[in-house]
């Protein structure tokens, strides 16, 4: 169906006019979902007129947060609930009506975001990202838009390859600098082409312009063996959940790549069906633990002795869970090791560390075998078991890490990501700090004065996403920032205090680190001679300048 863009600018006025915010705000869950009632917000945006604004097809109906059942539920899903009537997902509320007044205080939420041009807002709330960013382009100022008529995330990462963990707000900011005064709907169906197959450029308008909804996603096929590495706050053990995803469900993690909260229930319906296994290396963690090892215990029969008996770790029972499937069967194992580079890994692995290298696991042409020392049985694994390990690598760098262990595994570093937090500004007054901008001027001078093993992960400052307070940033400093400091400086105040900018000529703006007011002198201390070779190392914390957003914009300085 050929609809032209004023076509389009009508049914766009047509909507707001019936639609207003007003409007919303009075809205009831029958007027927001319904089987065959083509009057409800969801009917519009999927099915109706709607559909020529960018289409939000596909998937099912969850996609609304709620919805209006034609028969009983079919099956168990972990992260849905129901009643006679409805089904709803189980974060937005206890019963169907719960459910439905979050979802719309959530919408509301979203059209009041975008009227402000407070994207960051919406791409921080934890809503249906398609539903929520179609909702912000239609109630966006048109005069000036921020959004536009491309809500999968998969689109924009294609139009944008260049750019890493690409989010939508990203995404719409880099794509908008290149309008040149289009309209928003032209401008997204020359992006389409720009990016689809031929195939997919042969659609009508209407199915074209948004959301490449219908064009596969070919993912990446994930290695046997692989390790997250990077500073603390990177989002390594946070990514593990999309990768073992990517590895068991991966039509899921392209559907619905940016709604957290649901990749996170399936990741966890996943580890319900024994599918992942979690497990934390530490100093005292040994083969026993993980391979197979003599562990007492009080004997079933009446009698109650002690016996020794022969357990399986965790490795072992992945192993077999993986290989009862067949090796090379479609159905994979997944076993993610938290910290791998904290545990003994030639105490840990032993002579299995040879096994887990992928030409040596079972069904490929190098396969081995070993007997293990314990139970005297053989013993392989299986190629359909993927390792997924990380490394903090301010604990110990990638240099000292276990060679054997260097050799079979890929590595993937997670860096600091401040361009997640362009977008995010505290303000206070007539100051305002650039929570993006605070982040890259903190880890260029850490990278400097040590390394970039030692920065600091954007993870720590991510809640100011959701609430950009000068309280919430002052926690995030007192609480996460300054002990890493501390820790990374083993409490060489003097640097701790050169990362902060401390040592400006300003001297009125207030500083995170003073020199002692009390105590007596190095050189009453010491003497005159000696005191003269020495730096005064006895520093306090201002606890007051946690609360002065002078001292955050005092790091952004140039120093003098």
């Amino acid at each position: 169906m050929d609809v032209t863009a004023a076509q389009r600018e009508q049914i766009l006025a047509d909507f707001l006019n019936e639609w207003p915010q007003a409007a919303l705000q009075e809205m009831t869950l029958e007027r927001y979902i319904g089987v065959g009632d083509k009057s409800t917000l969801a009917y519009w945006m999927e099915f109706g007129d709607g559909r020529f604004l960018g289409s939000i097809k596909g998937g099912d109906a969850s996609k609304f947060g709620i919805y209006e059942r034609k028969a009983p539920a079919k099956g168990v899903r972990g992260f849905i609930s129901s009643d006679e009537r409805y089904s709803w997902k189980n974060k937005y509320g206890a019963t169907a009506q719960e459910a439905f007044e979050t979802i719309k205080a959530r919408i509301l939420m979203t059209v009041e975001a975008v009227r402000e041009g407070n994207l960051t807002f919406i791409q921080a709330l934890d809503f249906e990202p398609a539903l929520k960013w179609k909702l912000a382009f239609i109630y966006q100022d048109h005069n000036n838009p921020c959004v536009l008529p491309i809500y999968k995330l998969q689109a924009l990462q294609a139009l944008l390859p260049e750019h890493r963990a690409l989010t939508h707000l990203q995404g719409y900011h880099e794509l908008l600098k290149n309008r040149n005064g289009k309209p928003l709907i032209q401008y997204g169906l020359e992006l389409w082409k720009e990016s689809a197959s031929e195939e997919s450029q042969e659609q009508s308008l209407d199915d074209i312009i948004v959301t490449d909804e219908d064009r596969p996603v070919s993912a990446p096929e994930q290695p046997l063996n692989q390790i997250l590495f990077g500073a603390p706050g990177t989002g390594k053990t946070w990514h593990s959940v999309n990768l073992a995803l990517a590895i068991l469900d991966p039509d899921f993690l392209a559907e619905h790549a940016s709604d957290r909260g649901l990749l996170k229930a399936r990741f966890d319906e996943w580890v319900a069906k024994g599918c992942i296994d979690f497990v934390t290396f530490h100093q005292s963690f040994s083969y026993e633990d993980f391979v197979e090892g003599i562990r007492a215990g009080v004997s079933e029969d009446s009698r109650g002795q002690l016996e020794y008996r022969i357990e399986d770790g965790i490795f072992k029972k992945a192993c077999q869970r993986a290989q009862s499937t067949g090796a090379g069967a479609f159905q994979p194992q997944v076993l993610i090791v938290d910290e791998i580079n904290r545990g003994n890994i030639s105490r840990i692995f032993g002579e299995l560390i040879t096994l887990i290298e992928p030409s040596k696991r079972l069904g490929q042409s190098e396969a081995l075998t070993v007997t293990l020392p314990y139970s005297k049985t053989r013993f392989g694994v299986p190629d359909n078991l993927y390792i997924i390990g990380t490394m903090n690598t301010a604990d110990r760098s990638l240099a000292g890490l276990d060679i054997a262990l260097r050799r079979r595994f890929t590595f993937t570093e997670m860096l600091p990501q401040p361009q997640l937090l362009d977008n995010v500004t505290i303000h206070e007054g007539d100051i305002s700090v650039n929570v993006g901008s605070l982040l890259r001027t903190l880890n260029q001078r850490i990278d400097v004065l040590l390394d970039r093993d030692r920065c600091l992960g954007h993870a720590w400052f991510m809640p100011l996403c959701a609430e950009p307070t000068l309280d919430n940033l002052a926690f995030t400093f007192r609480n996460q920032v300054l002990p890493l400091l501390q820790e990374y400086f083993f409490e060489d105040w003097q640097r701790i205090n050169w990362v902060l900018n401390g040592q400006h000529s300003d001297k009125s703006a207030p500083r995170f680190l003073v020199p002692p007011t009390e105590g007596s002198s190095l050189e009453k201390l010491f003497g005159k001679e000696v005191a003269s070779e020495l730096s005064d190392r006895r520093w306090q914390i201002n606890a007051s300048a946690f609360s002065r957003i002078e001292s955050y914009q005092l790091i952004l300085r140039e120093a003098e």
